[in-house]
């Protein structure tokens, strides 16, 4: 064997650098109000409106319910008392795991040719003026970390924007944080995880001690829809599900979105819980997911663990103090905290930060969320205030009322035609018709009143083909058919409560479902049985579709809020009115009904159950018969795939009708001309420019 080369780094030159790469500190950046490039385009020789220093994002109702994260319980301090600070009991375990490799020399290193010598921090990069400026020094001084990642553990590591990863990683999506360091082959796996707050170092001290001192246990929430055409984050007229607390000190319900401080702990419990659940969904026990929180100054890190108690799943938080990137390098703290998040933990959480051991908070929500009862009474007088009643897109303020009120609620999120008090009474009663038509309450007086159109109509721009526009107003959705098939309404109760499960955790809150009708007036009942969905099928934001196994039904569901309430009213649409024709059950899968919460803010869409199809191309002949016949129908599916196929004991059958319109011959020609492309194996989809829009 040839003598190795001199010039060759040996094993200890590789770890060496990698401790040099690592204890490299960042150095601290300070927050300086500035304008966005972007409003600084938007502004040209005009006054310049600064940005509101409260950066907080509003919280989503699922974020308070159980519905997409644990429902929020406690936050304390993590202790350090007696013990090794927690950033420094990290670099001890770090320091040990680099030892290790050098003297053992494992075969998942995969050392480069050459020592990794990264450029260090630019020195002169000491301000940033807003949260993305931020996000982009730090992205740049994490790479390193993907860096070392790669070399000792032979797999690929990047590090990337939240916004490209949450949704995509797995099939239950998470909420957003900002910066995620993550391995990309052999499944993408999120090892750290950064949230970076735009604030000075006194606002974010502040906000660290009011976390502790004003909510270390969680008020309790409640939430309604929004009626009355503000425009929320997601820019969607009339349909922002705003949340309320219960304000002990003041013994009233206040909206969350006054309370920067409140919206912060919703938040970081919900980036945190969420992906609890998700690795739970993995396979992982008991996650070990630390979650860095930075203003650019200083950072604190954040442990959490979802708990079971009574049946419902809560979250409780432990925030370690605040530290000076000046005195820790973060880059040691963010590849300890790759190492121990993996399915296989490379690390174990460092001595006396076990989940038990950091965590010793024990308030019961019994305690916590004692005045439920007088949070719900103060919101239902707030809703009476508004103007009662719900239009076709449930939710308050659909006529009724006392006084001038406000115009009322929305169809299916979309033009406000009811109203609320004396003149949106009067408007609803015009408009309503007695509950025939959208919005409005009957005869002008308020009520309870779930009405849609009689006539079916899908989303217009679903039916013609058009593009889906950039900007809809209050939603573009129009009036859906009302009209149940009969052989569908004995499947399910007109009311019952819907709970998650699929975590394999506690449940969360029930939410209230109805059956949409065309009543005057909601059916009630005081036997109304509870539902438990407890197979995930797919999660995306809020739109949650999931299994009950016991009914075999699938749920779809979503909140007003989200961007697919559209595709799911087009569903419903279109379901109902192919369940007219007699033949509907040989094509498609069962449809049992369309359902509101009592709240307004969720839709549930419900279908039968099937099996998944494996090797659909083996099964050319079958789909494309079944295709056929919704072509036969005047319909094109608009997202054939094998994903929307599923196996029943009848045969094969189609659903997910969410982007299916009518359509002619010429259309659906050439449906069924892109399906047998990829059916004989001559393509990978279905290509639908010609419809307007790419399959997303």
């Amino acid at each position: 064997m040839p003598p190795k080369d001199a010039s060759t780094p040996t094993v200890k030159d590789h770890v060496d650098a990698m401790r040099l790469v690592l204890r490299t500190p960042i150095p601290a950046r300070h927050f300086v109000r500035q304008a966005t490039s972007a409003r600084q385009a938007k502004s040209p020789g005009g006054t310049l409106k600064l940005p509101s220093q409260d950066t907080q994002r509003s919280i989503r109702a699922g974020e308070t319910n159980g519905r997409d994260t644990a429902i929020p319980l406690t936050i304390e301090r993590i202790s350090e008392t007696g013990k090794t600070p927690y950033n420094d009991a990290v670099r001890q375990q770090v320091n040990g795991f680099l030892d290790r490799i050098e003297t053992e020399q494992p075969t998942s290193l995969k050392l480069p040719p050459k020592v990794y010598k990264p450029d260090p921090p630019d020195p002169l990069l000491t301000t940033y003026g807003y949260e993305d400026q931020l996000q982009g020094y730090l992205g740049d001084d994490f790479k390193p970390v993907a860096m070392v990642l790669r070399s000792v553990d032979g797999r690929v590591w990047n590090v990337e924007n939240d916004k490209n990863h949450a949704k995509s990683a797995s099939p239950v999506s998470v909420t957003e944080a900002d910066i995620v360091i993550l391995r990309l082959d052999g499944g993408r796996w999120e090892g750290a995880v950064t949230e970076e707050k735009a604030m000075t170092k006194e606002q974010m001290r502040a906000s660290y001690a009011n976390l502790l001192n004003d909510y270390s246990t969680f008020p309790c929430f409640v939430s309604e829809e929004e009626k009355e055409g503000k425009l929320g984050k997601a820019g969607k007229e009339g349909r922002n599900v705003p949340v309320y607390y219960w304000d002990e000190k003041s013994g009233e319900l206040r909206p969350v979105r006054t309370n920067g401080t409140l919206r912060l702990g919703v938040q970081l419990a919900s980036i945190v819980s969420s992906r609890i659940r998700r690795s739970i969904h993995a396979g992982l026990a008991d996650p070990y997911i630390p979650l860095v929180v930075t203003n650019g100054d200083l950072f604190f890190t954040v442990l959490g663990r979802n708990i079971t108690i009574d049946g419902k799943e809560y979250t409780r938080l432990g925030l370690t103090p605040p530290e000076s990137l000046d005195n820790f390098p973060l880059r040691v703290l963010l590849f300890g905290h790759a190492l121990m998040h993996q399915k296989t933990p490379r690390l174990p959480p460092p001595p006396g930060y076990s989940l038990d051991d950091a965590l010793t908070a024990t308030t019961h929500p019994s305690t916590a969320f004692a005045s439920r009862a007088k949070a719900e009474a103060a919101l239902l007088a707030l809703k009476q205030t508004k103007g009662g009643g719900r239009g076709a897109g449930g939710g308050p303020g659909a006529g009724g009322g006392s006084g001038e009120g406000t115009s009322g609620g929305d169809s299916a999120g979309g033009k406000r035609v009811g109203g609320g008090g004396k003149k949106g009474g009067e408007k609803g009663g015009k408009k309503g018709g007695g509950g025939k038509s959208r919005g409005g309450g009957a005869s002008g007086a308020g009520g309870q009143v779930l009405a849609l159109a009689s006539e079916p109509q899908t989303l217009p721009w679903l039916r013609s083909g058009t593009k889906r526009p950039a900007d809809r107003e209050g939603g573009a959705m129009s009036r859906i058919d009302g009209r149940l098939c009969e052989r569908t309404t004995g499947v399910l109760p007109d009311q019952f409560d819907l709970v998650s499960a699929w975590w394999g955790g506690g449940q969360s809150l029930p939410i209230r479902y109805e059956r949409v009708t065309t009543r005057d007036s909601p059916t009630t009942s005081d036997d109304v049985p509870t539902i438990v969905m407890d197979q995930l099928l797919s999660k995306n934001g809020s739109l949650l579709i999931a299994k009950s196994t016991s009914l075999d039904l699938v749920f779809k569901e979503v909140c007003l809020d989200d961007d697919a309430v559209d595709e799911i009213v087009n569903e419903r649409a279109c379901f109902e009115q192919l369940y007219q024709n007699d033949d509907a059950r040989d094509f498609l899968v069962g449809y049992v009904g369309f359902y509101q919460s009592n709240t307004g803010s969720y839709y549930c869409l419900v279908t039968e159950a099937g099996e998944p199809v494996e090797g659909w191309r083996s099964e050319r002949d079958a789909i494309v018969d079944i295709v056929k016949q919704l072509h036969q129908h005047g319909f094109v599916h608009g997202d054939l795939a094998a994903r929307n196929i599923v196996k029943t004991p009848a045969g094969l059958r189609l659903l997910d009708l969410g982007r299916a319109r009518e359509a002619d011959e010429d259309d659906c020609a050439r449906e069924m001309e892109g399906l047998k492309r990829v059916l004989a194996g001559e393509a990978e989809e279905v290509d639908y420019e010609w419809l307007g829009y790419s399959t997303w």
